[in-house]
C-alpha cells in the first residue's frame, strides 16, 4: 500500500468504543461507522444530552434534503451534521440521516476541520 494512502476503517455500532477508535487513530486511520441512539453528547456548558434530543434541538436550522437514485428508484433523505464531543469517544463529526427515523453515523476528526469533512462527504 502507498505510504501516503488514507486508510478508512468502516465499522458497525458493535465496534463503537474508545479503545478500538483510539487504536485506529494512533495509526492515523480514519474511522467511519454507526453509533447507537443512546449515545451521550457532552455540551459546551458541561451538561449531558442524549444524541437524539440534541439533534431534535438543531434539526430545523441545519437539516438538508438529499435525493439519490438507487437501482432506478429515487430515495429522499434528510440529513444534519455537527461536530460533537461524545462521552464515549471524544470529539467527532456526527451525521444523522432519516427517511422516517434517524440513523446515526460518525467519523473521527483528528487534525481536520469541518470544511474538509463536508468536502469529503460530498465526494462519497
Amino acid at each position: 500500500m502507498d505510504k501516503h494512502a488514507k486508510v478508512y476503517v468502516v465499522v458497525d455500532a458493535a465496534y463503537f468504543n474508545k479503545e478500538f477508535i483510539d487504536n485506529c487513530r494512533s495509526k492515523r486511520y480514519h474511522v467511519c461507522g454507526r453509533i447507537k441512539n443512546n449515545a451521550v453528547v457532552l455540551q459546551d456548558d458541561g451538561s449531558e444530552i442524549n444524541i437524539i434530543q440534541y439533534f431534535e434541538k438543531i434539526i430545523s436550522e441545519k437539516e438538508r434534503k438529499i435525493t439519490i437514485t438507487v437501482r432506478g428508484k429515487e430515495k429522499t433523505y434528510y440529513a444534519v451534521e455537527d461536530i460533537l464531543n461524545l462521552k464515549s469517544i471524544g470529539k467527532c463529526k456526527v451525521v444523522a440521516s432519516r427517511t422516517e427515523e434517524y440513523l446515526f453515523a460518525w467519523e473521527d476528526i483528528p487534525g481536520k476541520d469541518s470544511k474538509c469533512f463536508r468536502e469529503h462527504l460530498e465526494e462519497c
